[in-house]
């Protein structure tokens, strides 16, 4: 899956291993881009592990994080788990007022015989009407069009942020 999103293995995977099991952080250095100015546009993407233990590295993420990716296991066996993960991302959204911040629901494992149709997930999962992408991410789909989608939305509420702090100073735009 990492090598279809970084075209033959720019950057590397991160993995912890711990008493309750493994966990596995994406550090994607160097997605960059070019801007114009003579700026550099760089992505660094984690996972927010999901275990317990993890609590507090979920938060410190949270509060610096510029975009989220929320990716739901669509296998019937999983709605209470995403379910329950999405009320913690939600609650901790809110709790660090981040509830602004570009959010994408990937729905993944779309290929497999057990998977709920996506409009029982969006009910369950996604009543604010965020962005959504289908996937099958061991397969590559749907990996590169997320990976877009929070790239510009998270770009584009830079810039209206970086406006308005420009505008609130009373520091003129573009110099």
């Amino acid at each position: 899956m990492l090598d279809k999103l970084l075209n033959g293995g720019e950057g590397r995977v991160v993995t912890l291993s711990g008493r309750m099991g493994r966990t596995v952080f994406f550090d994607f250095n160097p997605v960059e881009k070019k801007l114009p100015g003579g700026y550099t546009l760089r992505y660094s993407i984690y996972t927010i592990p999901g275990q317990d233990i993890y609590a507090k590295t979920r938060e410190i993420l949270i509060r610096g994080a510029d975009g989220f990716v929320f990716v739901v296991d669509s296998r019937k066996k999983r709605l209470e788990a995403n379910v329950n993960s999405m009320e913690e991302l939600s609650s901790l959204l809110r709790k660090f007022g981040r509830l602004s911040v570009p959010l994408v629901i990937q729905y993944n494992k779309r290929d497999l015989p057990d998977a709920l149709p996506v409009d029982v997930l969006r009910k369950n999962l996604n009543t604010a009407g965020y962005p959504e992408v289908e996937a099958v991410a061991s397969k590559g789909i749907g990996v590169r069009e997320t990976f877009n989608l929070i790239a510009k939305l998270s770009f584009s509420h830079f810039l209206v942020s970086a406006s308005l702090r420009v505008h609130r100073s009373g520091e003129s735009v573009g110099g």
